[in-house]
C-alpha cells in the first residue's frame, strides 16, 4: 500500500504541462506544476501512486481503491470511472474539482463512497457552471463531504442516492440555481449537517428520506423560494435556524420523531419565514422541545396546535407571529410535564384564542405580552407560576381564570389587561407580585372584582400589584397574607371598601407603604386583629370616615392616613407603640375632619408620637395622650385650629422623660385647656406658638427645659405657673403674651435664668418675683413691659455674689416703679435699667451692689420696706378627676427674704384638715386628685418668722359619668360610648336586656374599645334595653342611660310589573311592596337579561317604590327589587318576568332595477313586529347629483309609485314608524335609469 506524502516540491523546478516527471516512488501532477509556476491549481496535494493520469484524471492508490485527486483534461462533462486499471474508485479527493469553471456536468459511479472530506475544501466547490450532477447509487454507506458543492452556481437539480448517510456542512451552499433536491431513502440513518444548502434562494422541491435523523443548523436557512416542507418521520432533531429567512415557505410538517427544534439561544429553525401559514407538529411519545426564536416573525401562521409530548416552549418561539389566532397546547402526555417560556408568543397581536392543557407547569416573562385579541385565558390545574409581564397589555382579556395549586403570579403577569373585569387569586397563591417591575394587575382598570380565597402558608401581596385598578369596587383580603406591599392598591379610585380578615396561624400582618393611597372613593377600612405594622402613605388620601384600628398594631407610620380629608374618628388601641410622623407628613396630617381621636394606653409599652402626626387636623377638638407616650413630637398638633383641650397623662415610669415637641401646638388658635403631667421634662421651641385663646399655663413640677418661643403670641395668656425645676425661662418663651398678668416662678434647687426676650412685650404684666436660684436675667429679657410696675429679686441660695443683671433688661418700661434687688446680685449691667422713668426706686440691702448702682445712676436708693404677701395658683381650676395630677404654685415677696412654703388643705366633704407639705424652699406643689371638694392653702414664712396664707384654691373632683348612642350601620345597630370623670384608662362593657324574655346578655365584655356592632338583622323580633357599663383605673364602675331598640317581623317585599308580554318599545311600570322589618323603605330595581346574560340597573335606591323600564331587544326579562330598611337589612323579591316581542322590520321590494326616463317604478313595504300601527315613509337619493328627496311623508300607505325624470343611478328607501314611534329602515334599492 502506497503512503501518501504531504512535502513541499524543491522551489525551482522546471516541470512541462502535462507531464509527469517520476522521482523515486513520488508523483507530481500538472496541476501541482503549474502552481509551482504560479499558475492557479486545481489540486495541491502529492501522494504515493504508480498510474496517476486516467483521461485527465489524477488519482492516487491505497491497496485496491483509487482515489480522484485532480482533473486537467479538456473536456466538460466529467465521468467518474467505477475502475481505474484494477483499482476501484472509492473517493474524490476534497478540493479535486474546486475553482474549476469549465466543467458543466458530472456523473459519479455507485462505486464511490467518499466526496470530499468532513472538512477542508469542497471537491466541487465554486464550479461555476456546473449544471448537472448524476451520482450512482451503491451498495455502500457514503457521504458527501464538507462544502463539496458549495456556489456551483449553475447546479439546478441534486439526487442524492439512499446509501449517502451524511451531507456535510455547506456541501451545497449558495447553489443559487438550485431548484430540486431529493435524497432517496433506503432504511439507513442519515443526517443533513449545518448550512448544507445555505441561501439555495431557487431551491423550490424538497424531498427528504424517511431515515433522516437531523437537520443540522441553518441547513435550508435564506432557502427564499422553498414553498412546503415535508420532514419525514424518523427526525429526531432540527437544528437553530434550519429554515430560517424561507421567505415563500408555507407549510411544515413536523414528524412524530422530533425531539427538538432548535436550542435556547440562537436563530430560529423556522425563524422569519414571513409567508408560513401551514404548521403542523405530530404528536409523539418522546419529550420535545420548541427551541428558542422557532417560528419568531412567521407572521402568516394563523393557527398552532402543540402536541401534549412537548416539554418546554422556549423563550421567543412563536413571537411575532401577528396572524396567528389559535393556539393550542394539548395535554400532557406519558406523564410530560410542560413549560412556556419567556417571550415565546409575544407581539402576537391577532392571538385570540388561547387553549392550555393539563400539564403545564410555568408560563414565563412576556409569554403573551401585548397580544391585544385575547380575550379569555384558562390556566390549567397545574401551573405553579406565572411569570414577569407573562400576559401583560393583553388589553381585550376579559376572563381569566386561575387553578388551585398556583403558587407565584409574577410582577406585572397580567398588567394593563384593561377588559379584565373580575379574578379569583386561588388559596395556594404565596405571591402576587414578586418583584418591581410592575405590579401583576396594575392598571387593569377595567378589573371591578378580586376575590382573594384564604390558604394556609404565608401569603403576600406585592408592590403595585393592582395599582390603578381605577374600576376596582371591594377587596377582602384573607388572614393568611402577612403583607399587603407597597402601593399594592394605590390609584384604585372607585375602591369603596378594604376588610383584612383576622390573622390566621399567627401570621403577622402589615399594610405597606401607599398600599391605598388615593382610593379616593374608600369610605369603609375594616382592621382585624394580627395586623401589625400600618406603613407609609398606607391609606393617604382616601374617603374613609372611621378607622378602628385593631389591638396588635404597633406602628402607625409617617403619613399612612395622610390628607384623609373625610377622616372623622380614629381609636388607637394601647399596643401602638409608635403614631409615625416625617418631614414628609404624620400619620393623621391634614386630616380636615377629623374630630375625635381616642388613644389607648398600656404601661409596658414606650410610645411615642412623631413629626406632624396630627398637624392640620383643623375639626380636632381635644386630645388626651396617655401616660406611656414618652414624647410628643415635632408639629405634632400644629394647625389644629379647632383644638380646645390638651390632655397629656403621667408617665408609667417614675423618671420625668416625657417630652412636648417644638411647634407641637403651633398656631391652635383654640387652644384653651391644657393639662400637662409632673413627669413632663421637656417643652420644646414654639411649641404652643400662637396659641392665643390659651388663658392658663400651668407648668409641671419636672420640667427642667422650655423651648424658646414657646409660648410666643398666647395673647390670651393671663396665668402662668414656672416650676422649680425649670433651668432656664428661654429666648422668648413668653414674648407678646400680652394678657399676661400673673406670673408664679417656684424656686428651686438649682441654678436657672430668665433668657434674652423671655417675657417681651408681656404689656399686661404689672409685677414680677424671681426666686433666688435662679442666677441671671438676660438682656431685654422684660423689654417692652409697659406695665411693669414691680420687679423683685430673691437672695441667692450661695450667700455671694453671683447674680447678675444684664443690659436692656427693662427697656422701655416707663411705668417701672421699683425694683427689689438682692444682695447677692453681684453685677448690675450699665443699661438694665435704661430708660426707665424718673421716680423709678432700687430696694436693696444697704453696702450692696444694688445701693452702689443707684448711686452711680442717681436712681434712689432704699432699703426693703414692703409687707410679706403672697400669690398662688391652682391647676386644672375647678373640675378634675381621680389620678389627675393637681399643680399648685406660689410665689412671695416684700417681708424679710428667704421664704419657706408650706401646703394644707380642707376637705370639704368630710370637714378634716391635713398637711400635704411641711415648710421647704420650694413653691411648687404637686397632689394627686381623689374624688371629693376641696380648699388648698398654701403659707409663707420669711426670715423673720412671719406667716402668710394665701386665699382659698379650690378642686372639684366629680365622679364617673357613663353615657352612650347607637346608630344602624347596614344590617347592624352600632353602639358608642362615651365616659367623663373618674380616674381615666377606661373599659366598656356592651349589656342587652330582652323586654319580652326578661333576659340579660353581654354583647362585648370589657375591652379598651368604646364601639361595638350587635346584629340586628339575626335576632327575633321584640323589644330591648342597651346599657353600657363604663369602669376606670379605680374600678368605679358607671352605667349608662337606657338605649330602647325594638326590632320588627322580617322584611318582605313583593314585585308586580304593569305586563308580562310586551313589544320592543314599550313601557313597563315596576312596582314594590315592602312590609316588616324596620321601615324608612329605600327600593332599588334591577333586570337581568336571559339572553346576553348580563345584569341591568333599572333604578337605585330610593324611597319609590315604582319605575318604569322601556322595552328593548326581544328576549325574556327577569325583574327584580331590592328593599333596603332603616337598619340596612336587605332582601330581595321573587322574579317577575316580561317577555319582549320581536323587533319590528320592514321588508321592501321595488318593481325593477332598471328603466328609462319617463318609466314607472313601483315601490311597496310590509312591516313586522314592533307596537304596530305603521306608518310608511319613501325617500330617495340620487347618487349623481349627491341629494335626497322625499316621495312620500309618514302615512299608513305602504306603496308608491314614481316616474323617473332624468337619468342617473338612485337608492331609495323606507322607512316605518310604529305606535311607540320607533323607526326602522329597509334595506337599499337600487335603481339606474337611462335616457
Amino acid at each position: 500500500m502506497k503512503r501518501k506524502i504531504k512535502r513541499a516540491v524543491a522551489t525551482g523546478m522546471s516541470l512541462a504541462m502535462g507531464t509527469v516527471i517520476m522521482t523515486s516512488d513520488v508523483m507530481v501532477s500538472p496541476v501541482m506544476a503549474s502552481q509551482i509556476n504560479g499558475e492557479k491549481p486545481y489540486a495541491v496535494e502529492l501522494y504515493a501512486a504508480s498510474n496517476a493520469s486516467y483521461n485527465g484524471l489524477y488519482y492516487s492508490t491505497s491497496g485496491s481503491y483509487a482515489t480522484i485527486t485532480g482533473y486537467d483534461g479538456q473536456s466538460t462533462d466529467i465521468v467518474i470511472p467505477d475502475k481505474i486499471g484494477s483499482y476501484t474508485v472509492n473517493a474524490i479527493q476534497y478540493g479535486a474539482f474546486k475553482d474549476n469553471n469549465k466543467i458543466t456536468s458530472v456523473k459519479i459511479p455507485s462505486t464511490v463512497t467518499q466526496i470530499g472530506n468532513s472538512y477542508g475544501s469542497g471537491a466541487f466547490e465554486n464550479c461555476a457552471n456546473l449544471k448537472s450532477v448524476s451520482i450512482a447509487a451503491g451498495a455502500e454507506t457514503a457521504y458527501i463531504g464538507n462544502a463539496t458543492f458549495k456556489d456551483c452556481t449553475s447546479l439546478e437539480e441534486i439526487t442524492v442516492p439512499g446509501n449517502y448517510t451524511t451531507i456535510y456542512s455547506d456541501a451545497f451552499r449558495g447553489c443559487r440555481s438550485l431548484k430540486k433536491f431529493v435524497y432517496n431513502d433506503n432504511g439507513i440513518s442519515r443526517k443533513i449537517q449545518n448550512r448544507a444548502f445555505y441561501e439555495c434562494t431557487s431551491l423550490v422541491s424538497l424531498s427528504l428520506p424517511t431515515s433522516l435523523n437531523s437537520i443540522g443548523d441553518e441547513a435550508f436557512s435564506g432557502c427564499s423560494s422553498l414553498t412546503a416542507v415535508d420532514i419525514p418521520e424518523g427526525v429526531k432533531l432540527i437544528e437553530y435556524g434550519v429554515f430560517n429567512n424561507c421567505k415563500l415557505l408555507k407549510k411544515v410538517v413536523i414528524p412524530s420523531t422530533i425531539q427538538r427544534i432548535g436550542n435556547s439561544y440562537n436563530t430560529g429553525a423556522f425563524q422569519n419565514c414571513t409567508s408560513l401559514s401551514t404548521v403542523t407538529i405530530k404528536e409523539g411519545t418522546q419529550a420535545a422541545t420548541i427551541g428558542s426564536n422557532t417560528f419568531s416573525g412567521c407572521s402568516a401562521i394563523t393557527s398552532i396546535v402543540i402536541p401534549g409530548n412537548y416539554s418546554n416552549v422556549m423563550d421567543s418561539a412563536f413571537k411575532d407571529c401577528k396572524g396567528l389566532k389559535t393556539l393550542t397546547y394539548s395535554p400532557s402526555i406519558n406523564g410530560i410535564t410542560h413549560k412556556i417560556g419567556s417571550y415565546v408568543f409575544e407581539n402576537c397581536q391577532s392571538l385570540a384564542q388561547v387553549t392550555l392543557g393539563t400539564g403545564l407547569e410555568s408560563i414565563d416573562t412576556k409569554a403573551f405580552y401585548n397580544d391585544s385579541m385575547i380575550a379569555e385565558v384558562n390556566i390549567p390545574v397545574g401551573v405553579k407560576s406565572i411569570g414577569q409581564e407573562a400576559f401583560s397589555n393583553c388589553t381585550r382579556l376579559s376572563k381569566l381564570t386561575l387553578p388551585e395549586g398556583l403558587t407565584v403570579i409574577k410582577s406585572g403577569a397580567f398588567a394593563s389587561c384593561k377588559s379584565l373585569k373580575s379574578v379569583v387569586i386561588p388559596s395556594t397563591v404565596t405571591r402576587v407580585t414578586d418583584s418591581y417591575v410592575a405590579g401583576a394587575f396594575e392598571n387593569c382598570t377595567g378589573l371591578t372584582s378580586v376575590t382573594f380565597k384564604e390558604g394556609i402558608a404565608e401569603a403576600v401581596i406585592g408592590q403595585d400589584s393592582f395599582n390603578g385598578c381605577q374600576s376596582l369596587l371591594s377587596v377582602i383580603i384573607p388572614g393568611n397574607y402577612g403583607k399587603i406591599g407597597d402601593s399594592a392598591f394605590r390609584n384604585c379610585t372607585s375602591l369603596k371598601s378594604f376588610k383584612y380578615a383576622q390573622s390566621v396561624n399567627n401570621i403577622e400582618h402589615t399594610v405597606g407603604s401607599s398600599a391605598f393611597r388615593d382610593c379616593k372613593s374608600l369610605t369603609s377600612i375594616t382592621l382585624e386583629k394580627g395586623l401589625k405594622t400600618i406603613d407609609s402613605y398606607a391609606f393617604c388620601n382616601t374617603n374613609v370616615d372611621k378607622i378602628d384600628i385593631p389591638e396588635g398594631v404597633t406602628q402607625i407610620v409617617a403619613a399612612s392616613f395622610k390628607d384623609c380629608k373625610n377622616l372623622a374618628s380614629v381609636n388607637i388601641p394601647s399596643t401602638v407603640s409608635s403614631i409615625g410622623g416625617a418631614y414628609y407628613g404624620g400619620a393623621f396630617e391634614n386630616c380636615s375632619k377629623l374630630a375625635e381621636v381616642n388613644i389607648a394606653g398600656d404601661k409596658n409599652i414606650e410610645a411615642s408620637i412623631g413629626y406632624s402626626a396630627f398637624k392640620d387636623c383643623v375639626m380636632l377638638k381635644s386630645i388626651v395622650v396617655p401616660g406611656n407616650y414618652n414624647s410628643i413630637g415635632e408639629y405634632a398638633f400644629s394647625g389644629c385650629s379647632s383644638l380646645t383641650g390638651f390632655e397629656y397623662k403621667k408617665s408609667s415610669y417614675d423618671f420625668a422623660d416625657q417630652s412636648i415637641g417644638s411647634h407641637a401646638f403651633y398656631q391652635c388658635i383654640k387652644l384653651n385647656d391644657v393639662k400637662l403631667p409632673t413627669t413632663l421634662g421637656t417643652i420644646g421651641s414654639y411649641a404652643f406658638y400662637g396659641c392665643s385663646v390659651l388663658q392658663k399655663a400651668a407648668i409641671p413640677e419636672g420640667v427642667k427645659t422650655m423651648g424658646n418661643n414657646a409660648f410666643e403670641g398666647c395673647k390670651a395668656l393671663e396665668t402662668v405657673t414656672v416650676p422649680s425645676t425649670v433651668e432656664s425661662i428661654s429666648r422668648a418663651c413668653f414674648e407678646g403674651c400680652t394678657r399676661l398678668k400673673n406670673v408664679i416662678i417656684a424656686k428651686g434647687d438649682t441654678d436657672a435664668k430668665i433668657s434674652s426676650y423671655a417675657f417681651q412685650d408681656c404689656t399686661s404684666l404689672t409685677d414680677i418675683s424671681v426666686p433666688g436660684n435662679y442666677v441671671n436675667v438676660d438682656s431685654y429679657a422684660f423689654s417692652g413691659c409697659i406695665n411693669l410696675s414691680k420687679f423683685s429679686w430673691e437672695k441667692g441660695m450661695y450667700g455671694y455674689d453671683n447674680q447678675s443683671l444684664s443690659g436692656y433688661v427693662f427697656d422701655n418700661n416707663n411705668n417701672l416703679s421699683v425694683a427689689s434687688l438682692p444682695s447677692t446680685l453681684g453685677t448690675i449691667d450699665k443699661n438694665s435699667f435704661y430708660n426707665v422713668k424718673s421716680t423709678f426706686v432700687i430696694e436693696g440691702e444697704t453696702g450692696s451692689e444694688a445701693e452702689s448702682y443707684a448711686k452711680t445712676k442717681g436712681i434712689t436708693f432704699r432699703k426693703y420696706s414692703q409687707p410679706l404677701s403672697i400669690n398662688a395658683v391652682i391647676l386644672p381650676s375647678g373640675s378634675a378627676k381621680d389620678g389627675d395630677v393637681i399643680n399648685i404654685q406660689a410665689n412671695a415677696s416684700g417681708g424679710s427674704l428667704d421664704y419657706l412654703y408650706k401646703l394644707v388643705v380642707y376637705n370639704e366633704d368630710t370637714g378634716k384638715w391635713g398637711i400635704v407639705r411641711d415648710y421647704g424652699e420650694t413653691s411648687g406643689f404637686t397632689w394627686a386628685s381623689s374624688t371629693g371638694n376641696r380648699k388648698f392653702y398654701v403659707k409663707v414664712k420669711d426670715s423673720t418668722g412671719k406667716e402668710v396664707l394665701s386665699p382659698a384654691l379650690i378642686s372639684i373632683n366629680k365622679k364617673l359619668e357613663a353615657k352612650a348612642s347607637y346608630k344602624y350601620v347596614n344590617n347592624n345597630i352600632e353602639f358608642t360610648a362615651l365616659a367623663n370623670y373618674g380616674s381615666g384608662n377606661y373599659q366598656y362593657k356592651f349589656i342587652v336586656y330582652n323586654v319580652d324574655t326578661g333576659k340579660w346578655g353581654i354583647i362585648q365584655d370589657y375591652s379598651s374599645k368604646n364601639t361595638c356592632v350587635w346584629n340586628a338583622s339575626g335576632a327575633s323580633a321584640g323589644n330591648r334595653k342597651f346599657y353600657v357599663d363604663i369602669k376606670d383605673s379605680n374600678g368605679t364602675v358607671a352605667r349608662s342611660a337606657a338605649m330602647n331598640v325594638s326590632t320588627q317581623t322580617g322584611l318582605n317585599v313583593s314585585l308586580k310589573s304593569s305586563a308580562a308580554q310586551v313589544n320592543p318599545g314599550a313601557s313597563v311600570k315596576l312596582t314594590a311592596n315592602a312590609t316588616g322589618g324596620n321601615g324608612s323603605y329605600q327600593y332599588k330595581f334591577i333586570v337581568y337579561n336571559t339572553a346576553t346574560k348580563q345584569w341591568g340597573k333599572v333604578q337605585d335606591y330610593s324611597s319609590s317604590n315604582t319605575c318604569t323600564w322601556i322595552a328593548g331587544a326581544a328576549g325574556t326579562r327577569q325583574f327584580y327589587v331590592d328593599v333596603k330598611d332603616a337598619s340596612g337589612k336587605v332582601v330581595r323579591s321573587a322574579v317577575n318576568t316580561v317577555n319582549v316581542g320581536n323587533g319590528m322590520s320592514v321588508t321592501a321590494t321595488i318593481s325593477t332595477n332598471a328603466n328609462k326616463v319617463g318609466g314607472k317604478v313601483t315601490i311597496s313595504g310590509a312591516a313586522t313586529g314592533g307596537a304596530g300601527s305603521y306608518q310608511y315613509k319613501f325617500i330617495v337619493y340620487n347618487k349623481t347629483t349627491k341629494t335626497w328627496g322625499l316621495v312620500q311623508n309618514f302615512s299608513t300607505n305602504n306603496k308608491i309609485t314614481w316616474t323617473a325624470g332624468s337619468a342617473g343611478d338612485r337608492e331609495f328607501y323606507i322607512d316605518v314608524k310604529d305606535a311607540n314611534g320607533k323607526v326602522v329602515r329597509s334595506s337599499v334599492m337600487n335603481v339606474k335609469t337611462t335616457k
